[in-house]
């Protein structure tokens, strides 16, 4: 049985319908995956830990020591509601696009950081 699922979905402000859509099943099916009358495949697990920004351990432990949740960013429900309101091809576009844009950016970050400490020199 997975631990403390709907616990992180309510936490979140997420409905069942919207796991459901980001996973592609019904809202019944994922009732059954919270209420434990499903088993996950490995993958599946993996969707709901990308889905709630887990690892897929905390599935099993149930634990809020194993959570990766994203702490330092400013993502907000809505944003999240609108991610997986989208389509698969769609979401996949959208995350290759902040990957980049987030590589860039760390890129940035290192160049500037290399010329302050040039200039401190």
């Amino acid at each position: 049985m997975l631990k403390g699922i709907k616990r992180l979905r309510v936490s979140i402000g997420l409905s069942q319908q919207e796991v459901a859509d980001g996973l592609g099943i019904t809202q019944a099916s994922y009732a059954r995956i919270e209420q434990g009358k499903t088993k996950l495949s490995s993958d599946r697990m993996e969707q709901l830990a990308k889905i709630f920004d887990v690892r897929p351990e905390y599935f099993i432990s149930g634990s809020n020591d194993s959570p990766s949740i994203t702490t330092d960013l400013s993502i907000t429900n809505e944003y999240i509601k609108k991610i997986i309101s989208l389509n698969g091809e769609l979401r996949e576009k959208l995350e290759t696009s902040y990957q980049e844009r987030i590589r860039h950016l760390e890129n940035e970050n290192q160049r500037l950081q290399e010329i302050i400490l040039h200039r401190l020199k």
